[in-house]
C-alpha cells in the first residue's frame, strides 16, 4: 500500500460506477494511469481535474490489448485546504486478519465429534467440495480470527502499526478492540476486506454478542 499527493490530468467514468484517471506524482513528476472501482458507490460527484488530491493506492499490472503497462489502483482519496495547507482531515485504518478455521463450531455443524483439530479442519473442507470441487478455504462463518494487525494514520503525519490485543488474549477480546478502534468510522483500507476480512469480523462479532 502506497500514499501520495497527484494532480489529476484527467478523468472519466466507466460504466457509471468506475474512475479512470491521469494522474501527475506532485512529488516525482511523473505521470501515471489510475483506476478507483466503484468510486460512484460512495462518492455522488466525479474529483475536479487540475486539482490535487492525497491518494492511497496499490501498484499493479494492467494488460489491455497486448499492451502491458504499471498502473495505480486507488482505493482511498481525498482533498482538504486548511489555511492553504494540506492535511489528513480523517483518521485511515488499514488493516488485515488472519484466521484459522473454526473446528469448534465446524464439529457441531457436521458432527466431527472427536476428531482432532487438524483432521476436523480437513473434513470441514471435503464438505465444502462436495458443492464446490475447486474450494480451497472455508467460507467465512467457518473462519476463527486469530490475529489483527493495523497500521493507523492520523493529523498530518502520525502513524502506528501494531497487532490488536496481547499475545495472549481470546478471539472475543481482539475482535471487541477493532470494532472499538472503528468506533469514530475513520476510512477503512484492505485487502478484499468487503469480500472476507469484514465479513468474518462481523461473524465473530455476532457469535461473541459484541454490540
Amino acid at each position: 500500500m502506497f500514499d501520495g499527493l497527484f494532480e489529476l490530468l484527467g478523468v472519466r467514468l466507466l460504466k457509471d460506477m468506475h474512475l479512470k484517471m491521469r494522474m501527475k506524482s506532485s512529488t516525482a513528476g511523473s505521470i501515471s494511469d489510475g483506476i478507483y472501482f466503484n468510486y460512484m458507490m460512495h462518492h455522488d460527484c466525479v474529483p475536479k481535474i487540475n486539482e490535487k488530491y492525497r491518494v492511497a493506492f496499490h501498484l499493479e499490472i494492467n494488460e489491455f490489448k497486448e499492451r502491458v503497462k504499471t498502473q495505480l489502483r486507488v482505493v482511498h482519496m481525498y482533498q482538504s485546504k486548511r489555511k492553504n495547507r494540506w492535511r489528513v482531515v480523517s483518521m485511515m485504518i488499514a488493516f488485515d486478519i488472519e484466521t484459522i478455521p473454526d473446528t469448534t463450531g465446524g464439529c457441531k455443524l457436521y458432527d466431527l465429534d472427536g476428531l482432532e483439530t487438524k483432521e476436523a479442519a480437513k473434513a470441514m473442507l471435503a464438505a465444502k467440495r462436495v458443492k464446490f470441487p475447486d474450494a480451497e478455504m472455508l467460507p467465512v462463518h467457518q473462519q476463527k480470527v486469530v490475529a489483527i494487525s493495523v497500521a493507523v494514520r492520523w493529523d498530518d503525519n502520525k502513524f502506528r502499526v501494531k497487532s490488536l490485543g496481547e499475545s495472549d488474549s481470546s478471539e472475543k477480546e481482539i475482535v471487541q478492540e477493532f470494532f472499538k478502534a472503528i468506533e469514530k468510522r475513520p476510512k477503512l483500507v484492505s485487502w478484499n476486506g468487503n469480500g472476507f476480512d469484514l465479513p468474518v469480523l462481523q461473524y465473530r462479532a455476532l457469535f461473541h454478542g459484541i454490540q
